[in-house]
């Protein structure tokens, strides 16, 4: 085993080696005429030994982060699964044993999202605040990490419309029961008006939210699909507030910095 490792080492003629997100990395420089050193044959070995003793879920976790990330930068045509074994230093078979094609890995990828997002949103309907600041905390929690989301959306719109409309579908209707709890609760503290049979209007909410988000609308809309969901939902808040709520939602307003007036 070690002289077959030595000659695998060799041929490929490692050269440098290092440790980026806990796996070891490598590179090869086929023109290089110096003869392989002890140190490096030796951390060759252990990016071996690593890959090895890594724990399946782990690794899993690891390439659903990782091709995420190259997803939304490079975008889904963008990214092959050889590049993904690459970055990641393992090797394609080991890759096609947890994901058998690109489709199921990226359908893994918009399961984890809506996985994160679900759970954000129930940590945040925990809270002790107002049924509107929990609205506006969910639109606006990690701009970052929801900037990532459309780029990678929009992307599989396009190229991927059956794997977006399965995550859409169970994301709408987690949404829709917290919205209408939301909903609720704002009646009770005064923010919503009371005498309006409001669970219609949430349904019709969702449902042009996610129409204006097919592939034909996205043509003629200019903004994210972020700030389309941000002003459908303060639009739709202000059409079933009290004065009080009216006056709690421009002040959230002008907390997040959105501007629904002309200036």
């Amino acid at each position: 085993m070690r002289i077959s490792l030595y000659k695998q080492c060799k041929c490929n003629k490692i050269t440098k080696l290092y440790v980026k997100e806990n796996v070891v990395v490598y590179y090869s420089m086929k023109k290089l005429k110096k003869p392989i050193r002890f140190f490096e044959f030796f951390h060759y070995l252990c990016a071996i030994i690593i890959n090895f003793s890594m724990k399946n879920g782990e690794l899993k976790e690891r390439i659903l982060n990782t091709s995420y990330e190259m997803f939304a930068q490079r975008g889904t045509k963008g990214v092959t699964m050889d590049n993904i074994s690459s970055e990641l230093a393992i090797s394609k078979r080991t890759l096609y044993e947890i994901f058998s094609s690109k489709s199921e890995l990226l359908s893994s990828i918009v399961e984890m999202i809506s996985d994160k997002n679900i759970k954000i949103a129930d940590e945040v309907h925990k809270k002790e605040i107002s049924s509107l600041e929990k609205i506006f905390h969910i639109a606006f929690i990690n701009k970052e990490a929801a900037s990532y989301q459309d780029i990678l959306f929009k992307d599989l719109m396009a190229n991927y419309p059956e794997i977006l409309n399965q995550v859409t579908e169970r994301m709408a209707n987690s949404e829709i029961v917290r919205f209408l709890g939301c909903i609720e609760q704002g009646g009770v503290e005064g923010d919503i008006n009371p005498n309006i049979n409001f669970e219609m209007p949430v349904y019709m909410l969702f449902a042009t939210r996610f129409s204006l988000n097919s592939q034909g609308a996205k043509k003629t809309i200019t903004i994210t699909a972020r700030e389309m969901r941000i002003y459908t939902i303060i639009f739709f808040l202000r059409s079933i507030a009290s004065q009080q709520g009216l006056k709690n939602i421009d002040r959230l307003c002008e907390l997040y910095d959105i501007n629904i007036y002309k200036k």
